[in-house]
């Protein structure tokens, strides 16, 4: 690791070049006129960073969760392992419907297969996902609570006229 000295210029990356200032108790950096800050900046750009990433991988599994045939799959598996031609007929659904929606899951990581003899047993990767399914689950049924209440109340107005 370089020692950098008081006053010595040093780049960070390629936009932005600092000043080191060294007291006995106390390393500070001045950046490109910036105020006075510690080595908390650059932390706080990676934490930042980290933060947009996180928030990318959450929309991204969401998006593989966006269909009714991928969600109705994935409740099928909570029950446990399924083979395309179980889920068909479960689903009721065309077999190519099936498999195209279960690619998505397993290039998302979501599901796993694995060979027995000629067919693919599908599973959850995560059996987490049992409990985000109950948990989207209690919040549709709190919206139909809130509807059928606002319902109810626009009904008994109606009646009171």
């Amino acid at each position: 690791m370089m020692r950098l000295r008081n006053g010595q210029l040093f780049p960070v990356n390629r936009l932005m070049l600092c000043t080191v200032y060294r007291s006995r108790n106390h390393t500070r950096f001045k950046c490109n006129n910036t105020k006075w800050s510690k080595e908390k900046t650059l932390v706080e750009r990676e934490e930042k960073r980290l933060d947009l990433e996180m928030q990318r991988f959450k929309a991204d599994f969401f998006k593989a969760l966006a269909h009714p045939i991928r969600i109705r799959i994935l409740e099928l598996l909570s029950e446990g392992d399924k083979n395309v031609n179980e889920m068909k007929l479960l689903i009721g659904s065309e077999g190519s419907a099936v498999s195209q929606q279960l690619t998505v899951l397993r290039n998302k990581n979501i599901v796993t297969g694995r060979k027995e003899g000629n067919q693919v047993i599908y599973s959850l990767r995560d059996p987490m996902i049992i409990q985000l399914l109950e948990v989207a689950k209690q919040i549709f049924n709190n919206h139909l609570v809130d509807a059928i209440s606002m319902l109810d109340k626009m009904n008994d107005k109606i009646e009171d006229e």
